[in-house]
């Protein structure tokens, strides 16, 4: 099927506004956008809004005219619902009517549209040019109507680097999948139909600012392969000698928005780590796309006919989350354990080996544990985290009568800038049966071998790159075998489902949480491991999302480990050797759902542990684990400090 990428240049009469979410110095009302290149730019989600808007015109002008038919354009599984669209509109519920909840949850499903929009960056201003050349600045007031006089306290000054007048190329891109070469040539001429049809980009349009001149489009055909990487597609084996993982390396093209928790409902802010769930919503959305398919459908036997296996293994596949790491290293960053304390002196200890409760220093002081920490201490560079950019992008629906911002409709994503970085995964084929996994792996390679379009809100194409010599190493390697007193020390390294909530209420303290704990490991390790002691902490995790996805009419919030925590455990009299096992299959597989879980989230004769009932999966890099790290022995308290309680 056709993979277009249209570049389109837009060429608008000064004065120009396109308004910034950021300061930009002192006493400007209204500073134009730049992106973080510091170039002037128009959204790609403002143009995107503005071509809604003239197919919506154009339309309504072709209604019951010959020319009708040949000016129809798909608004929703091109453009997706629209900001203004209601909550309902959003998504296509095709569960059973009724009050019950077991459902299958893939029957709701998120619309998406299917053209992607690049910002649209000014060509003539260099990077140089502007980020220093002083604005020109504008001043306006409001007037009131009835006095004819100005309004105290209604003077704007806005930014105006262009004069009234001169004429602004903008180039960006914008691209798409097709389903054949007849719908990929009347996607084209509605979008470059639309784009004329606009007049004006941007803020203050009614005083004449943003004019649209001109409209030129140029269509490339993007290739449907390429080479995936320069290493060879075997992956590497365990000490079985049998295929088990390979690395991954995960470049997203423009910036990109996973949203963490909440805090304010029109706030979206984005984690740092690409969850290895979204990863796999990547290969499966780009995979549909490219057979013709709707984007967010699941992957089942029969999808493909020419990649068999993959569509029967494609659920078994693990992908650990994406860790963001600096361009050029291959050291993948590991969570520093919540068993990290500071003393008196703001030195960090681990207490993971103290067998009980302890106090620093002289005079002694009780430790603060991370959560208390009121900055973060150099030690924790040692664990290798990048911190990338971040960019605040406010948006908003309008009205089409008012022309107007409409009510209640204004909401921000803060999203995460890729440059200068990449983000580091594994893939884990040890759930495979071993005679497939070389197949499997090979199909991988084609379906990701270009880049890949649906990474979080905002959407953006990611690249994709197999490695199979595996060089990404974590920066504080594990240790499988016991140390001290035969323990092991094992710290998440992303969330998990541990503890049942419903042996848990508000009034649950330390005593009914560590018993809630004891009863997971046990659990999960068939009684070869006990818990001796943990550091952790929990969150909930909910929404409006993960309800209608996952939960049907019932809801219930999540209750999640946090990555970071940690578990001292032993093994139990007389298993040694099946703790042993037990560990090192946590630690390439990563922990699995315990068995309540499995019965409370089964739905529709799945099991609780199926992608479709429960998004926090080991298969969605979820319930990583590194073990025996060796800041644990390291960062031990001195004795001579330590003063028992």
């Amino acid at each position: 099927m056709p993979r277009i990428e249209l570049t389109c240049a837009l060429t608008l009469s000064g004065p120009l506004l396109t308004r910034s979410s950021s300061p930009q110095g002192h006493g400007i009302d209204a500073p134009v956008l730049r992106d973080v290149q510091g170039r002037i730019c128009i959204p790609g989600t403002l143009v995107k809004g503005r071509l809604r808007q003239a197919w919506m015109e154009l339309s309504e002008a072709c209604r019951g005219h010959p020319a009708e038919s040949l000016f129809s354009p798909r608004f929703d599984a091109w453009l997706g619902p629209g900001i203004g669209a209601t909550r309902d509109a959003r998504w296509a519920d095709e569960a059973p009517k009724g009050d019950s909840t077991d459902a299958p949850s893939r029957s709701v499903e998120l619309r998406r549209g299917l053209l992607r929009f690049d910002d649209f960056v000014c060509s003539e201003m260099g990077d140089e040019e502007g980020r220093t050349a002083r604005p020109q600045l504008l001043q306006r007031i409001r007037i009131d109507r009835q006095r004819g006089s100005t309004v105290e306290g209604a003077l704007r000054t806005l930014e105006a680097p262009f004069l009234s007048g001169s004429r602004i190329p903008f180039i960006g891109r914008i691209r798409y999948w097709a389903r054949d070469e007849a719908e990929a040539d009347r996607m084209r001429q509605h979008i470059e139909v639309g784009l004329r049809w606009i007049t004006n980009l941007g803020g203050e349009r009614t005083a004449g600012f943003g004019r649209l001149i001109s409209v030129a489009v140029q269509e490339r055909r993007l290739p449907l392969a390429c080479a995936p990487s320069d290493a060879s597609p075997a992956p590497t084996r365990n000490s079985s000698s049998t295929f088990s993982s390979c690395g991954l390396s995960l470049k997203p093209m423009a910036p990109f928005c996973i949203s963490k928790h909440r805090v304010d409902r029109n706030l979206f802010e984005s984690q740092e780590i690409i969850p290895g769930g979204a990863i796999k919503g990547c290969l499966a959305s780009g995979w549909r796309t490219r057979l013709g398919l709707s984007p967010d459908g699941p992957v089942e036997p029969g999808l493909d006919p020419q990649r068999p296996e993959l569509c029967q293994d494609f659920e078994k596949l693990r992908i650990t989350h994406g860790l963001p790491a600096s361009q050029g290293d291959d050291l993948r960053p590991v969570e520093a354990p919540l068993s990290l304390v500071q003393g008196p002196d703001d030195e960090v200890y681990d207490a993971a080996l103290c067998s009980g409760a302890f106090l620093l220093g002289d005079p002694p002081r009780a430790p603060r544990f991370r959560l208390d920490w009121k900055r973060v201490p150099a030690e924790l560079d040692s664990f290798g985290w990048v911190r990338p950019q971040r960019q605040l992008r406010v948006r908003t629906a309008h009205d089409r009568d008012s022309r107007r911002a409409r009510d209640e409709h204004l909401f921000a994503y803060e999203s995460v800038v890729p440059d200068g970085c990449r983000w580091l995964a594994r893939v884990d084929l040890s759930r495979i049966a071993q005679s497939r996994r070389r197949a499997v792996l090979q199909q991988l390679l084609e379906i990701a071998g270009e880049e890949l379009p649906g990474l979080g809100k905002s959407k953006c194409e990611v690249q994709l790159r197999f490695d199979a010599s595996d060089r990404a190493r974590p920066v504080l390697p594990s240790q499988s075998a016991p140390i001290e007193d035969g323990l092991w020390i094992v710290t998440l390294q992303s969330p998990a489902l541990l503890c049942d909530p419903r042996s848990l209420r508000e009034a649950s303290g330390a005593e009914d949480l560590e018993t809630a704990y004891r009863h997971t490991i046990a659990s999960l390790s068939g009684n070869s491991l006990r818990l001796l002691r943990h550091f952790s902490a929990q969150s909930m995790a909910g929404g409006d999302y993960l309800r209608r996805r996952f939960q049907g009419k019932r809801y219930a919030p999540y209750l999640l480990t946090d990555a970071g925590s940690v578990f001292v455990l032993k093994a139990s009299p007389g298993k040694e050797s099946q703790a042993q096992d037990c560990v090192d299959t946590w630690l390439r597989q990563g922990l699995e759902l315990p068995a309540w879980a499995r019965e409370l989230y089964a739905r529709g004769g799945r099991d609780g542990a199926h992608w479709s009932n429960c998004p926090y999966i080991p298969e969605n890099g979820y319930g990583e684990i590194a073990v025996n790290l060796s800041v644990h022995s390291q960062l031990r308290p001195p004795r001579e400090t330590m003063h028992a309680l």
